[in-house]
């Protein structure tokens, strides 16, 4: 059995990052996986080092605040020397990991160089698909896949660049419908999106994809939620729109659609009170992700399928 062990260094910055991520990791792995936490307060820290599990993934939850513990940065530092084992490490964190004190900067350059940070990555369902990579390898060539994560992954290879003829675009269709109708998330958010768009290898039906959606954003697909976010902006439903995108944006930079909606939103007092100070912040920060985007879009039309699914379902 694979196993995925969580070491989550809690400080209040990075709590909710951890719950988030452990919740939505059902959803990106494949059942038979063994997902094992340890959960640390900064206090618990400085009493123990932490201890060593053997595993095919770790995943850290750090702080600057937790770095600064010595324990932790031994530890931390030893992992990370061990060249057999530092491909498969991982490290979330909702603050840079890099600090100003000189015998911290060998951590910083252990993680730039042979880990991944996520602060590095779009969002994380990047890091989901780089994580399933490392745990399972390539997805596997048959077609008896009943694992919905693994039949989701599998949907996106294929469709990235992998199909050979218009039967493995089928196959990849199907997939994609099974891992929905088990309600992986990430499958229900996509499908219901290329529902909308008449992305290949789907057809327009458009209101089974709106459903799909809204079922992908109810189990807390950040995607999904803007998407039917600006789905109902459009129908003049504001209040469960503004929710809706105000939890998109608060976990994924998408193309500045979101942000740019909520500015209308409180420059016009739609389903909210007029709020010129929010317009402005919200504007602004639209515009500047519409910069990145084209930018990114510029040098990253060629990359792998895991960032297939992200530059198409943003723009909705």
């Amino acid at each position: 059995m694979r196993q995925l062990v969580i070491y989550c260094c809690f400080t209040q910055q990075t709590e909710q990052l951890a719950t988030k991520v452990m919740n939505e990791l059902k959803y990106a792995v494949c059942s038979t996986t063994l997902i094992i936490a340890n959960r640390y307060t900064d206090a618990s820290i400085e009493l123990t080092s932490l201890p060593w599990i053997e595993a095919s993934i770790r995943l850290y939850f750090v702080s600057k605040a937790a770095l600064e513990n010595i324990a932790l940065y031994r530890e931390i530092r030893m992992l990370l020397e061990n060249g057999d084992k530092s491909d498969n490490v991982f490290f979330l964190s909702s603050s840079s990991l890099g600090v100003q004190p000189s015998y911290k900067d060998n951590i910083k350059f252990y993680v730039s160089q042979t880990c991944y940070d996520a602060t590095m990555f779009i969002n994380r369902y990047r890091l989901y698909s780089l994580i399933y990579e490392r745990l399972y390898g390539e997805p596997k060539q048959h077609l008896y896949l009943v694992d919905p994560a693994e039949q989701y992954w599998h949907a996106m290879w294929i469709l990235s660049c992998h199909f050979d003829k218009f039967e493995d675009l089928i196959t990849a269709q199907n997939l994609l419908e099974k891992s929905s109708a088990a309600s992986n998330m990430f499958a229900l958010s996509y499908t219901g999106y290329s529902l909308c768009c008449g992305s290949v290898p789907f057809g327009v039906e458009e209101q089974r994809g709106i459903k799909l959606m809204m079922k992908a954003a109810d189990l807390g697909h950040p995607i999904a939620r803007l998407n039917i976010g600006k789905w109902l902006f459009q129908r003049g439903k504001y209040q469960k729109a503004i929710a809706l995108l105000r939890a998109g944006v608060s976990e994924v930079n998408d193309d500045g659609g979101g942000y740019s909606l909520l500015s209308r939103c409180y420059a016009e007092g739609l389903g909210v009170s007029k709020d010129s100070v929010k317009a402005a912040r919200y504007a602004l920060l639209s515009k500047t992700l519409k910069i990145r985007s084209r930018f990114n879009d510029s040098i990253s039309s060629n990359h792998l399928f895991r960032n297939l699914a992200i530059n198409s379902e943003v723009r909705f």
